[in-house]
């Protein structure tokens, strides 16, 4: 016991008391890290677009879902004879709007309101070529 005393009056309970208060501050600052970390990457989506077989004009819209979420939105563009499309849809993050993808989420596409008989799988920061497409009924 007498140690123990010695060591607290000779400036080690100032190190102690410096080794808690440094532990108690890693544990909030744990906390403030996660809350600024960098949001997810997206997964981009890029190809050509056609309704009834033919280009559509360029400003279509088009629109990415998963589930019921609207998880991005951009119009075509004509590029090499093509009406082609880029979009990027963002990674699920649950301070964000919208909260979108996760690792083999299905995405749905919308053209002009319409949707496409294509679908593409959200994987982390990669390209997905989906050429998209509609058919009026008959």
């Amino acid at each position: 016991m007498t140690k123990v005393l010695r060591m607290l009056a000779g400036g080690g309970f100032a190190a102690l008391l410096g080794v808690v208060l440094l532990g108690v501050s890693g544990a909030f600052s744990a906390d403030v890290a996660s809350a600024e970390s960098p949001p997810g990457r997206p997964s981009r989506f890029v190809g050509a677009v056609t309704v009834d077989g033919a280009k559509v004009a360029a400003g279509t819209v088009i629109e990415a879902r998963i589930g019921d979420a609207s998880c991005g939105v951009t119009t075509t563009f004509d590029q090499g004879g093509q009406a082609r499309y880029s979009l990027d849809v963002p990674a699920l993050d649950p301070g964000a709007s919208p909260n979108c993808g996760t690792d083999g989420a299905t995405v749905t596409f919308l053209i002009g309101g319409k949707p496409a008989a294509e679908t593409g799988v959200w994987h982390d920061y990669q390209l997905g070529q989906v050429d998209l497409s509609y058919t009026t009924p008959t």
